[in-house]
């Protein structure tokens, strides 16, 4: 908060970007996913499920990944339940957390994604392009100013369902190029 003083009197102006971490987390790569164990965490937002699916049948069949474990939150507006970040980080080679199209699903969609890194786990955030700016802010507020994100064209949630099937192609090229 700050506060300014003026000749009518106090006027408090508050800040509210989120304050940075200490610790900042490093970018982590992949490499390519032969033989990888992928984990989705999936906020429950309208079609991400199905590019989700759509991508991890891409990550097997294309990419050679060895598994994929995908966990569905109660909603987008909350964070993952810690058991299920803490199994994910476990298992898994890498993350990939979403969908952020929105102010809140993209505020925890990014803080899944961080609380991940922070387990020492390669992870990394789908959101809309409409939020990026949020989700580059709060990435940096949670001391992970280079999270990953991979972009796709906003608006995402009413798309039909070849869109998202065309759609799954191009993100998992875009997350490859970006973990590799």
């Amino acid at each position: 908060m700050n506060v300014m003083t003026t000749v009518t009197g106090t006027t408090m102006v508050y800040d509210p970007t989120a304050p940075s971490e200490n610790k900042t987390i490093s970018r982590m790569k992949v490499g390519d996913f032969a033989g990888k164990i992928v984990g989705f965490v999936d906020n429950a937002k309208p079609n991400f499920d199905l590019l989700v699916a759509d991508m991890a049948k891409l990550l097997t069949e294309k990419y050679g990944a060895a598994e994929v474990i995908i966990r569905k939150k109660r909603g987008a507006s909350m964070p993952a339940e810690e058991a299920v970040t803490a199994e994910l980080a476990k298992k898994c080679d890498v993350v990939i957390t979403g969908m952020g199209d929105c102010g809140g699903c993209t505020t925890w969609s990014i803080h899944d994604g961080v609380t991940i890194a922070r387990h020492g786990k390669p992870s990394l955030t789908v959101c809309s392009d409409a939020f990026q700016i949020l989700g580059r802010a709060q990435a940096k507020g949670l001391g992970y100013p280079d999270l990953p994100i991979v972009l796709v064209e906003h608006p995402f949630g009413g798309r039909k369902r070849d869109e998202v099937r065309a759609l799954a192609e191009k993100t998992l090229a875009e997350i490859v190029k970006v973990l590799h």
